[in-house]
């Protein structure tokens, strides 16, 4: 296909199509033939009908596509600098995450999408906490592998008793100091905290039922029956 070698097989359209493709390949390589890495990158936006595609989409949309572009076009300029010219490479860089991308900028209208942590102390019109559900969200890390108590700090289960007495007496411990519960509480406040960061609306999303073991760990149940003033 590439050197036209297949041509007789194909039908005649797709054989106009595919001749016309590579003589403006061709073209483009020509052009490309001493450009830096970025540069070549934004010639094949613009050449490929990119940059015109974008211009007709909407405001929001548009900003967001130039802003990317710019983003990735600094990107392979650091690569380049790094000694990485050829895109194959530059695109594995990015992709393994060795080459830094550069965040997007937050436009007017844009969904913002990222962890509680990340945005803390930050507020927002309308917020939603989505994914609330059993294992996820609250997280249930290592249960019964270690707890946790203000008295004796971290307390884990193969340092509690020799052989098998360390299961039922590190049972004790977990049950004694309320480890779960503990954790439970700090996710609970998470969620709150993540909806109180509205100054209109809140809302949390989930799916599933915990398991019987685990009702008293239905986050979506607690916020049900929480008052938030002022949240739809």
């Amino acid at each position: 296909m590439a050197t036209g070698a297949a041509d007789t097989l194909l039908p005649a359209g797709t054989r106009e199509r595919v001749a016309a493709f590579r003589e403006r390949l061709a073209g483009w390589r020509l052009a490309c033939a001493g450009l830096s890495p970025a540069a070549r990158f934004i010639y094949i936006a613009v050449a490929a009908g990119f940059w015109a595609h974008w211009d007709e989409a909407q405001p929001y949309e548009r900003e967001r596509l130039y802003g990317d572009c710019a983003r990735v076009t600094r990107a392979i300029e650091l690569a380049a600098h790094s000694g990485a010219l050829d895109f194959s490479e530059i695109a594995r860089l990015l992709g393994d995450q060795i080459m830094p991308l550069g965040r997007a900028s937050p436009v007017p209208g844009a969904v913002v999408a990222d962890t509680i942590v990340a945005h803390k102390g930050a507020r927002f019109d309308h917020v939603f906490v989505a994914g609330v559900a059993h294992e996820r969200f609250p997280r249930i890390y290592t249960s019964h592998a270690m707890a946790f108590s203000r008295t004796y700090g971290l307390i884990v289960r193969e340092n509690v008793a020799p052989g098998a007495p360390h299961a039922a007496k590190f049972a004790w411990y977990y049950a004694k100091f309320g480890a779960k519960g503990m954790y439970l509480d700090e996710e609970r406040r998470a969620l709150a905290y993540a909806l109180s960061r509205a100054t209109k609306s809140a809302c949390a999303t989930g799916y599933g039922t915990p398991p019987h073991w685990a009702r008293n760990h239905d986050l979506l149940a607690t916020i049900e029956a929480t008052a938030f003033q002022g949240f739809s």
